[in-house]
């Protein structure tokens, strides 16, 4: 995998970090429509976020948005895991060789 996520939960045990975090994968590459997807439609979504939305073709603002939904679907999946956490968030990143 070419890509992680850091689980930021102040208060959760590492049981539940580790589960939230695998639970926002499966999500994340669920809803984007599989694992190859995840780096164009966040590479898309970067691209709109550095240059604005007018600098996206077509097809890059339909993965930017894909982007979006897919993130806040595996959110809404992965949260509850961490309980009574507070401070919850997951940072995307992508791993370099």
């Amino acid at each position: 995998m070419a890509y992680t996520v850091t689980v930021i939960a102040d208060g959760a045990s590492i049981d539940q970090v580790n589960a939230a975090q695998l639970s926002y994968l499966e999500a994340l590459e669920a809803e984007i429509g599989g694992p190859a997807q995840v780096l164009p439609c966040f590479r898309a979504w970067a691209k709109g976020v550095e240059h604005g939305i007018k600098a996206l073709s077509p097809e890059e603002d339909q993965l930017s948005a894909a982007w979006l939904l897919a993130t806040n679907a595996a959110k809404r999946r992965a949260s509850p895991l961490l309980g009574n956490a507070k401070g919850i968030d997951f940072l995307f990143s992508i791993k370099h060789p």
